[in-house]
């Protein structure tokens, strides 16, 4: 997740150079392709190599939510495209899940303690560490 936050300003200059409508999804799906070609690799038990470079993308504001439902979604003919969707199913149901910036997970939750760092609890818990 390092190499995508130290290269995230080269991949988003990239994606605006191509100028292209929803150019993030095509990104997402030759991501897919590539990781298929070299066989799905795992890098733990706990994780894949494509699901750690797409949360890294997330992670480092290179590619919002929105596209990832779209990239899951899309009816491409992409070699690996069911492979590769149930080894990143556990990532697109993180993403439903986590709260939208701004936003609480529910009303009356300002009446509750503050938790101390919850965002990062989920964090080790989505990768099993």
């Amino acid at each position: 997740m390092e190499a995508v936050e130290r290269f995230s300003s080269l991949f988003l200059a990239l994606i605006e150079a191509a100028g292209k409508w929803r150019f993030k999804v095509q990104v997402l799906i030759e991501a897919q392709r590539l990781a298929y070609e070299i066989g799905l690799p795992r890098l733990s038990p706990a994780s894949a190599l494509l699901e750690v470079f797409f949360d890294g993308l997330y992670r480092a504001g290179v590619i919002e939510e929105q596209y990832f439902s779209m990239w899951s979604l899309s009816e491409d003919d992409t070699p690996g495209k069911i492979s590769a969707s149930f080894q990143l199913q556990p990532f697109l149901d993180f993403l439903k899940s986590a709260p939208i910036d701004g936003e609480s997970d529910s009303e009356g939750e300002d009446d509750k303690p503050a938790e101390s760092d919850s965002e990062s609890e989920e964090e080790v818990n989505y990768f099993g560490r």
